[in-house]
């Protein structure tokens, strides 16, 4: 069998057909033009695989490595290997999640926001009591009853300052008796919280209550929004703009007056390592904050979630940030770079839904999606992805190369070469669209008159010209 496959690949080489395709069919590629990256390696969970509701909003990581998700039927811990629903109250909607350096898993949900006590509480001696059973411990005991009317807590931040839950029509702090505040020096009473209203007006300093305590404040209109970021708290404020917690004071952030709701706050530093923030917003707006200023982003990335509802957003590894749309899956982009798109992750790429209501990036690196029918984790960023079908890339691969910076695959229906993707161009351009603008995926075309068994490609070094050796 070997010599056979000899003779025919010098057979190929005696009669050589050249792969010169013309400038329009295969045209070189600008060092701009970004992304020759294919599909990630991706992993989807349906509700019939983890034995819950199909919506899930939430994601955190303890430092065991266990993975935790918000869902309509409570929190679901997967290990890895099985599932497991913890359930609270009489209304389970995980909406958000957080967990504290002690361990504490903090949840919110519809009307009710409290913890799961860490694992080493459930477990003594190395072994699982009884009935192995994380409690849950209701916070709404330290409300006031007026401070009780809240709907879906859809954030929590944790900083040195506490932490905190967001709904609509409050925001709320908790210190926990572990927790060292510098704020937290008097005494409340057992079972009440002072509730402040939420202005745009500087208020004067108050000492914080004693660890262990609630406070509250109600907003003018309603909040939008609560991160911790550089280990300060911002909340929006609808109609007022980004806030700045300041002991038990809300106050306007400089610059702040454009953000009445954020659906992330991303730190990034600069070439020059300057501290700024990324805000998304919930109409698909981008803007970049440094703490004085908010000023929109601009570019192709900008353009394109302009067109999509953005849920959520996240920093990677390598730098780059991933944006969760309503219905374009997640858009990766280089903020240090030209601000490019640089990756889709979406149901062309093999994610089961476009839906994505948030991201987490996990202490291994990969990217898990908390989706609208499901869950996903991708391995972006990633040094490798994979080229299929759906790219125009038919048959097995026997021989691949670069020539004149254009990526050329042998197979044996043919040769085919790789056309990157050009980013942005308008909605009602060739190929499929969105709107008015989208992102044009990369493809693989045939080199035309080339459909034989191809086994090797070469490049003669005095012509430049690029050989391909066919069976004939």
């Amino acid at each position: 069998m070997k010599k056979i496959l000899l003779l025919l690949i010098l057979a190929g080489f005696a009669h050589p057909t050249p792969a010169r395709p013309q400038s329009q069919s295969a045209p070189r590629p600008s060092p701009s033009a970004p992304h020759e990256l294919g599909k990630p390696y991706l992993t989807n969970w349906l509700p019939k695989d983890y034995g819950a509701h199909a919506q899930n909003w939430a994601i955190a990581q303890d430092d065991r490595g266990v993975m935790y998700f918000g869902n309509n039927s409570g929190v679901l811990e997967f290990d890895g290997v099985s599932w497991r629903l913890l359930e609270f109250g009489n209304n389970s909607f995980a909406r958000s999640l957080a967990i504290a350096d002690d361990g504490k898993l903090y949840v919110g949900g519809k009307g009710e926001f409290g913890y799961f006590a860490p694992v080493h509480e459930s477990v003594k001696d190395g072994k699982a009591k009884k009935t192995f059973k994380r409690p849950f411990v209701s916070l709404l005991k330290y409300l006031q009853p007026e401070d009780r009317e809240f709907t879906d807590v859809w954030n929590i931040a944790i900083s040195s300052q506490g932490v905190f839950f967001r709904a609509e029509q409050r925001l709320f702090r908790y210190i926990p008796p572990s927790h060292s505040a510098q704020h937290a020096t008097t005494a409340s009473p057992v079972g009440r919280a002072e509730t402040e209203t939420a202005s745009g007006e500087e208020d004067s300093p108050r000492e914080g209550e004693r660890a262990g305590r609630m406070h509250v404040w109600k907003p003018k209109t309603k909040f939008g929004g609560v991160a911790a970021v550089y280990d300060r708290i911002y909340v929006a404020q609808n109609g007022i703009g980004l806030m700045q917690v300041k002991g038990d004071s809300l106050e306007l952030a400089p610059g702040g007056e454009k953000i009445g709701s954020f659906e992330f706050m991303a730190p990034f530093s600069d070439r020059e390592g300057r501290e700024k923030i990324l805000i998304g917003t919930r109409d698909g707006t981008l803007f970049w904050y440094d703490g004085i200023d908010c000023q929109p982003l601009v570019g192709e990335t900008a353009s394109f979630v302009k067109e999509l509802r953005i849920d959520h957003g996240e920093v990677l590894l390598d730098g780059t940030i991933a944006i969760a749309t309503h219905d374009g899956g997640v858009v990766v982009f280089d903020p240090a770079g030209s601000g490019s798109v640089r990756q889709v992750v979406d149901k062309t790429s093999g994610l089961s839904d476009d839906i994505v209501n948030y991201l987490f990036c996990d202490q291994q690196g990969g990217l898990w999606l908390a989706l609208n029918n499901g869950i996903a984790r991708v391995e972006a960023p990633a040094p490798l992805t994979f080229y299929d079908e759906t790219h125009g890339l038919r048959g097995i691969g026997n021989a691949i190369i670069r020539h004149q910076n254009t990526l050329y695959v042998a197979t044996e229906v043919g040769v085919f070469y790789l056309r990157p993707s050009p980013g942005i161009f308008p909605g009602n351009a060739p190929n499929y669209g969105r709107g008015t603008v989208n992102i044009r995926q990369l493809e693989f075309r045939p080199v035309a008159g080339i459909k034989d068994w191809n086994w090797a490609l070469l490049v003669v070094p005095e012509t430049g010209e690029l050989l391909a050796g066919a069976e004939v």
